[in-house]
């Protein structure tokens, strides 16, 4: 069964869901690649403290990979993922996370929150298997309210 998990973000509901083991496999096969190499300097820090200082934790990572890349991690990441927000007239507005324009349209210029969702994302996808990856080293899930 996949696991399905809520957070306020930014004052922004998210909501994020497994993926299918087979497109989870891969995506945490590229992910490992990346995140592995800074799992040290990210120890003792919960994944969305670490995502929120992204100069500091993920600086190093994102400097090493094109912008064609980074956009198949963010998509990928966040293939299973809505944010809902409210409109100027008070109506919720769902977002699926699916492409560029949707995630520019749910966080408008907020990048620390979509770096927060994205790292919400990832924890609610992977958590068991970075933490017995990389034990002790990777960041420690983030509490849900």
């Amino acid at each position: 069964m996949l696991r399905s998990e809520t957070r306020t973000i930014d004052g922004l509901e998210v909501t994020t869901q497994q993926l299918p083991a087979t497109r989870a496999y891969l995506l945490a096969a590229k992910l490992s690649k990346v995140l592995v190499p800074i799992a040290g300097a990210l120890k003792g820090k919960s994944m969305a403290d670490a995502l929120a200082a992204p100069v500091e934790s993920l600086g190093p990572m994102l400097e090493r990979l094109d912008d064609a890349t980074l956009d198949a991690l963010m998509l990928e990441s966040l293939k299973c993922t809505s944010v809902v927000t409210v409109d100027a007239k008070g109506a919720s507005i769902k977002y699926d996370l699916t492409s560029k324009p949707m995630i520019d349209l749910a966080f408008g210029g907020n990048v620390g929150a979509l770096f927060k969702t994205i790292g919400f994302a990832i924890e609610v996808n992977f958590r068991d298997f970075f933490a017995e990856s990389v034990a002790g080293v990777w960041p420690a899930p983030t509490p849900s309210p």
